[in-house]
């Protein structure tokens, strides 16, 4: 079968793409393509759909289009951003370019177009769709085969539409859904008056179930608020999977389960049936809803992860005294995070990467609560202020210099609080016997000086900070200036009297200027590097003109 191109064809390809050479590669796509059993078979469909040669054209540039800008995506090309919004993400663009295409596709066809090309499919989603509603109808009330016909005349072409509505603004999802929620709103109402005009009266239900098993699951669905249609159908797909596996191989010999529901275990049935189950009902329920549905038979995997998560604590940082108070907030916080752990492993499983992601924030938060816990549970060390020389010497100094009492304090109390901190770490350490040199506690070591360096300088001047540690400072700025000094005395032995005294005492606040600088913003490296060099830069500026001026 040849294809004619119709004359509008052209003039699609130019209003649709802008660049040239890519008008060119469609057109040409298109051409090479005409005469392929592919494309034979979908022209030679969509005519029998009424499908005009002038639409046919559109369809046909609109999925070359599509295919062209996916590979393009694909191979990292920069794409123009008239036809995306902006973004980065190669995930993003492909979603953008198929709902693009979906939309072209629906501003071409009609919607009863879209149905007689796409039927096949549409018409397999309505019956798996019309076959689900019938088992509910069924299943509530007692329908005889007469009335089951008059049912049908009402659901399925609802159903149709419903369908068609979900595939046709699949471009847009809020649309979509919108569509739906519509249809699926009338196909109830239209089903209720059909069955009340029918008389039908409900038959035995999941709800007059006398199993146990059933009349504790129900308990447990209703008290977390999950609808009662909900639970209906919940029943029914467990009825229907415990049938497979009492039908299948794998489930002759065992037991009698305890639960109306088993959940999915590495040594239990790993038929598709089972994971497509579990996939079905975390798509249903909320994560607590699960939680607490299934809870009886998470638990003992719980407990038993949180004891011997527990004893690994308990070894490692040799804490020997179970029951006293921090060993049980320990061994509280454990339960409730393996608890989070283990329901998100299982409640994310039909998504293994995300899945993993979600253990992983889990396991991050954890570890943090774990190590503060700990070191709240080893005893720390007492510091008597008033016995300490070194603290006296600091108090003095700072009424010396005139810093303010109650700064003085707080930056004293800073100061005991990080020994402290730096002295539990290394307590940690000494207890950590899983390692022979733990990298992560040098690294908080790290941290905790950056950020107790970080809090001076938050809470101090530059000048306060400099009569604060004046008496650790004034050494190294006295060996430095020395040594200047002498250096100025090498390259100008004849400097004497004013001019000398001059630039000392520029080479003395330069100096000064520069230590402090150096410790003031010690708590970042690259910030302190520029601190100094700009001190350095206007130093030697000076210095320069004042040695000119001198004439030395």
């Amino acid at each position: 079968m040849i294809i004619i191109i119709s004359q509008s064809f052209y003039g699609q390809v130019s209003d649709l793409l802008l660049i040239e050479k890519e008008k060119q590669y469609v057109i040409q796509k298109i051409l090479q393509e005409k005469n392929s059993d592919a494309t034979t078979s979908f022209i030679k469909k969509a005519q029998q759909a009424n499908i005009s040669k002038s639409e046919i054209d559109s369809l046909l540039i609109a999925k070359e289009t599509y295919l062209y800008l996916q590979k393009r995506i694909q191979n990292n090309a920069k794409l123009r951003d008239s036809l995306f919004l902006f973004s980065e993400n190669k995930g993003t663009l492909k979603r953008e370019n198929f709902n693009m295409y979906r939309k072209k596709l629906t501003d071409i066809l009609s919607q009863k177009q879209f149905y007689n090309l796409y039927k096949d499919i549409i018409d397999a989603k309505s019956k798996l769709a019309v076959k689900h509603k019938m088992n509910e109808v069924v299943k509530t009330y007692k329908v005889e085969e007469r009335t089951r016909k008059e049912l049908l005349t009402i659901i399925e072409p609802l159903y149709k539409d419903i369908c068609l509505a979900e595939v046709y603004y699949n471009y847009d999802k809020k649309l979509a859904q919108y569509e739906k929620y519509q249809l699926e709103k009338r196909l109830a109402l239209k089903v209720e008056e059909k069955i009340k005009r029918l008389g039908l009266q409900k038959a035995h239900t999941i709800f007059d179930s006398s199993d146990s098993k059933v009349i504790d699951f129900i308990k447990t669905a209703r008290s977390l608020k999950i609808k009662d249609s909900l639970i209906v159908e919940i029943t029914n797909r467990i009825e229907d999977l415990n049938q497979q596996l009492e039908n299948s191989k794998k489930s002759q010999g065992v037991s009698k389960p305890e639960y109306l529901y088993t959940l999915y275990d590495d040594s239990l049935d790993s038929s598709d049936a089972y994971r497509a189950f579990e996939n079905y009902v975390t798509s249903v329920l909320t994560q607590n809803q699960y939680q607490w549905l299934f809870w009886d038979q998470l638990k003992p995997k719980i407990d038993q992860m949180s004891r011997q998560r527990f004893v690994e604590f308990s070894t490692r940082y040799n804490l020997d005294d179970f029951n006293n108070k921090g060993s049980k907030l320990l061994q509280q916080w454990i339960h409730r995070y393996v608890t989070e752990e283990v329901i998100a492993n299982r409640y994310y499983a039909h998504e293994s990467s995300l899945a993993s992601v979600k253990v992983k924030l889990v396991k991050t938060k954890a570890d943090k609560k774990y190590k503060e816990i700990i070191e709240g549970i080893i005893k720390k060390p007492t510091i008597e202020i008033n016995v300490i020389p070194r603290v006296k010497d600091f108090l003095a100094n700072a009424a010396e210099q005139g810093v303010d009492i109650e700064k003085t304090h707080k930056i004293l109390q800073a100061c005991l609080e990080y020994e402290l901190k730096q002295e539990e770490i290394m307590v940690l350490k000494k207890y950590n016997k899983t390692t022979v040199y733990s990298l992560e506690n040098d690294d908080k070591k790290i941290q905790t000086r950056d950020s107790f360096r970080y809090f001076l300088t938050k809470n101090l001047t530059k000048e306060e900070y400099r009569k604060l540690f004046w008496k650790q400072l004034k050494p190294e700025i006295d060996a430095r200036v020395k040594s200047r000094l002498n250096k100025v005395r090498e390259t100008y032995p004849k400097i004497k009297g004013s001019p000398f005294e001059e630039l000392h005492l520029m080479i003395q606040n330069q100096v000064t200027n520069e230590t402090v600088a150096k410790y003031y913003y010690s708590y970042d490296k690259k910030i302190a590097k520029q601190k100094v060099k700009a001190l350095n830069y206007k130093f030697n500026k000076e210095y320069k003109e004042k040695i000119k001026q001198n004439k030395i």
